[in-house]
């Protein structure tokens, strides 16, 4: 088996899907199933030794991803949040987020005062929401801090279809919340000293942006967009960007060190002859590393930063393209770090991307070189942008359930304006110490950024803007994805393997996907959802959900709804109600029977000899103790219908 010259891309996919069997598997079966696939490349390296020696080192790259993922999951072993005490202390470990109502910052707890007062060493990353106040107004990276109260765990969905914040906090580190009226300030000092200068470096820059951008609407994309600050987008324009699928402009990113990187070698392209390739390399490289330095290590630009890191090194040595050798390099240096990278949606929109643009640019027509300058950017900007879209369109669909269709002009408007944005605001940090150019640096810049997000909200208002309500599951993506490579690299390059391979994945996938949806559409169950304003109950049969709710719902109840009915529902306003008991309804649930008094909306007459489906419309737990039941605030109730 020969790995055509990409050995690291081989060995960065096969240690991607050690970590995803550490995830998915329990320790046992993972390790049995690494062990059953080592034992097999063995056994069938005796008998074709030559054909099969490419197999050892991904073998061994599946058990170091499965063994990394294993060694990851155990970091925090000692969590705050376990221990009985009266009060805590630790020190700022992470940037400090400006929400409305507070501070968001995590806290890596360092010891905690018992009963008795002794103070006890621990460890743990706490999610900390400070309530601003004067005292908090002054928080500091690396700073230790002193709390009295309870440290509680992350709470899991109460709803099916909710983001799951607990999983989200948890590929992080992070077990535990505090919500903080007051803290004290303690002499505990902590956190990384580099990280430390460059927040310090990312809050000097954004208060000398501060001075240039004067409206709200410029100050929060142009924060997000040149430092990384996203604290002050709201969300109706993160809506327009994320309908016109140019989102990635509005926090820095790998695509903004593209910007960056493709100004540094116009400027620099005197010094790429051989003689002085080395003071360029010095030159961009530096470049690159001190605008991920202002970002304050924003872990998109860093990602980007070691890609082109590659990219450059690679290039001193001969190789002028970013291969997928390079690609995969990189990707396995960031797992190698932190496995659980495999699971942070930028890295994997980065790496989409990326090979997106890169299965792209094989499109290039052959005398792109001969035609003018102008039309090769226009073409290099469309190439790139649909390979880029192409490339993360799966994965998006995934986590967003949408697909712009107007990617395409908006991004051709979004890509040279940032283009330009992106440097001017940089070139502003320094120049904004110059009182007389303030008025003209702040008139052109508010003008551009305004313009671009006028542009996108009138992209985002065309008709037919956006597809939504595109649901499929993990296994679903990793199909599509995995079919959707295979396709593309028999259709460059033909061969009986990846044709075979192609039938094989395509016929399993098409298999698990009507399995997946016959599945959804067997389900036939009654949902009290956890919603204290409202009532709100849905019932589904054969894939669709009827919905009904006694007053308004939160946007967020609203959303977990749509993603759990996958976009088919019915909405309904009821107001009648009518009390009856648990016994007398063809409901059950699959523990304790329940006694208490519960409450039917309903808008057809109620049958006590059978309660069929058109009859069941809204039933409501109680506020009274439910016998075997959970309490009313943990969340949400599911009965299946009994056959009739």
């Amino acid at each position: 088996m020969k790995w055509n010259g990409q050995p690291f891309l081989v060995i960065a996919v096969a240690f991607a899907m050690g970590i995803i069997l550490n995830k998915e598997l329990p320790f046992n079966s993972g390790l049995s199933v690494i062990g059953l696939l080592l034992a097999s490349v063995f056994g069938l390296f005796k008998l074709f030794k030559s054909k099969l020696s490419g197999l050892v080192i991904p073998a061994f790259s599946l058990l170091l991803g499965f063994g990394s993922a294993e060694i990851s999951n155990e970091r925090s072993p000692d969590l705050i949040h376990l221990k009985p005490h009266i009060a805590w202390g630790g020190y700022i470990s992470s940037p400090i987020a400006d929400k409305d109502k507070y501070f968001q910052a995590v806290v890596e707890a360092e010891y905690y005062l018992d009963s008795s007062g002794t103070l006890i060493p621990c460890t743990g990353k706490v999610m900390v929401n400070f309530l601003k106040d004067s005292i908090n107004n002054h928080l500091e990276y690396g700073k230790g801090y002193q709390f009295v109260g309870k440290v509680d765990t992350i709470q899991a969905p109460l709803n099916p279809g909710s983001f799951n914040y607990k999983a989200y906090l948890e590929n992080k580190y992070i077990y535990a919340k505090f919500y903080a009226k007051t803290c004290q300030p303690i002499s505990l000092q902590g956190g990384n000293p580099i990280l430390f200068w460059a927040l310090k470096a990312r809050n000097f820059c954004a208060e000398s942006l501060e001075k240039v951008l004067t409206t709200p609407e410029s100050k929060a994309v142009g924060l997000g967009l040149t430092l990384g600050i996203k604290d002050y987008i709201d969300a109706e324009t993160t809506r327009y960007f994320q309908d016109t699928g140019t989102l990635h402009a509005l926090a820095v990113s790998g695509a903004h060190l593209q910007i960056i990187f493709m100004v540094l070698g116009f400027s620099l392209q005197r010094f790429k002859k051989p003689k002085t390739q080395r003071y360029y390399l010095f030159s961009v490289l530096l470049g690159i590393w001190s605008f991920a330095f202002i970002t304050g290590w924003c872990a998109s630009v860093l990602r980007a930063a070691i890609m082109y890191t590659v990219f450059l090194i690679g290039q001193s040595k001969g190789y002028y393209k970013l291969s997928w050798n390079q690609l995969g390099f990189s990707a396995f240096l960031l797992l190698l770090v932190d496995p659980n990278y495999l699971y942070d949606v930028g890295f994997q929109l980065s790496y989409a991307a990326i090979a997106g643009i890169a299965i792209a640019s094989q499109f290039w027509p052959t005398d792109a070189l001969s035609i003018n300058k102008v039309y090769r950017y226009f073409l290099n900007t469309v190439i790139a942008t649909i390979g880029a879209t192409m490339g993360t369109a799966i994965i998006s669909a995934f986590y967003f359930h949408q697909f712009p269709i107007w990617f395409l002009p908006a991004n051709l408007v979004a890509v040279p304006l940032t283009a330009v944005l992106l440097p001017l605001t940089l070139l502003s940090i320094p120049f904004s110490l110059i009182s007389e150019l303030l008025p003209w640096l702040s008139l052109a810049l508010n003008s551009f950024y305004s313009y671009l997000i006028e542009l996108m909200k009138s992209i985002a208002s065309l008709p037919f803007a956006v597809v939504n309500h595109i649901y499929f599951d993990a296994w679903q993506c990793l199909g599509f994805n995995v079919v959707s490579a295979l396709f593309l690299s028999y259709y460059l390059k033909p061969e009986r393997i990846t044709g075979i391979l192609l039938a094989g994945t395509g016929i399993l996938f098409a298999l698990y996907s009507g399995w997946q949806t016959w599945k959804f559409n067997q389900v036939e169950e009654v949902i009290v959802w956890h919603n204290p304003k409202a009532v709100l109950v849905t019932y589904r049969q054969n894939g669709i959900t009827t919905a009904l709710a006694t007053g308004s719902l939160e946007n967020y109840i609203q959303q977990s709804l749509t993603n759990y009915a996958e976009g088919n529902i019915t909405f309904k306003k009821v107001k009648s109600a009518f009390k009856l008991n648990i016994k007398d309804c063809c409901l059950h649930y699959n523990q304790a029977p329940c006694d208490s008094t519960c409450l039917l909306i309903t808008t057809s007459p109620f049958e006590k000899e059978g309660l069929h489906s058109k009859n069941i419309l809204v039933y409501k737990y109680a506020q009274a103790n439910f016998q075997g039941y959970q309490t009313a605030k943990s969340g949400a109730y599911k009965f299946k219908l009994k056959a009739l």
